[in-house]
């Protein structure tokens, strides 16, 4: 699906001791129905101990294109998404967690949405799915994910069970954030998402999200992710 030069869509995604996940990563991307070449994706290498950053400095060099590799000091993953932030040129971003994947049309479901709906809001929520990497089962077993029984867009305002707290498997209208000078809160090292979401609905005053059943984020469950990923960050 060619959509034009620039790239349509921005995924910012903060690594820390990935390696172990980001060939899974990329690969879900690589193999999008959406045209992999539109999607500009910005990695951010947290200080990882590991083999992080020569995994992501070789995909970059095999799509310099639409890859950008920033090299940073562990700072967490706020600090990480904030220096990505800075690199951002699609209409919508989204910030995919490094030991996470996503569904073949994952991208390709989100446009679809965005070219045939009149919608206003600044927020589209995608349906996440527990991957089991023990069984390589997907399970739709997370609390919130009554949320998408289908597809549709919500007043969150006046339906407040609808609440969304994950980055990962959302999307936003990068023209809104740069307007607001939205940015992570450094200081926050739980809920950082939530507070992000939050901000950006009570600024605007907009408060209609896109909650989108086909479009599948699998999070990843696995032991070894739990020790050394995303928590990492979080037990600091």
């Amino acid at each position: 699906m060619a959509v034009k030069e620039k790239c349509f869509f921005s995924v910012v995604t903060a690594a820390y001791n990935a390696e172990m996940w980001l060939d899974s990563y990329f690969r879900s991307l690589e193999k999008q129905t959406f045209s992999f070449e539109n999607i500009q994706i910005i990695l951010v290498n947290d200080g990882s101990a590991d083999k992080t950053g020569d995994m992501i400095h070789q995909w970059a060099k095999k799509y310099p294109r639409n890859i950008v590799f920033l090299s940073l000091p562990h700072r967490g993953i706020s600090a990480a998404r904030n220096a990505g932030l800075k690199y951002v040129e699609g209409e919508w971003v989204t910030f995919i967690d490094a030991d996470d994947f996503v569904a073949e049309d994952y991208f390709e479901q989100v446009w679809n949405f965005i070219q045939g709906n009149s919608f206003n809001g600044n927020t589209l929520a995608c349906n996440m799915l527990i991957y089991e990497e023990k069984t390589g089962n997907n399970v739709n077993a997370h609390e919130l994910n009554y949320k998408f029984k289908k597809s549709g867009i919500v007043d969150v305002f006046n339906n407040p069970e609808y609440v969304q707290i994950s980055c990962a498997s959302s999307f936003f209208r990068t023209k809104q954030i740069k307007e607001l000078g939205l940015s992570f809160d450094e200081r926050v090292s739980i809920f950082e998402d939530g507070l992000f979401i939050g901000t950006m609905l009570l600024q605007t005053k907009n408060y209609e999200i896109a909650f989108l059943k086909e479009a599948v984020y699998l999070y990843r469950k696995s032991l070894l992710n739990n020790e050394q990923s995303q928590l990492s960050w979080q037990n600091e």
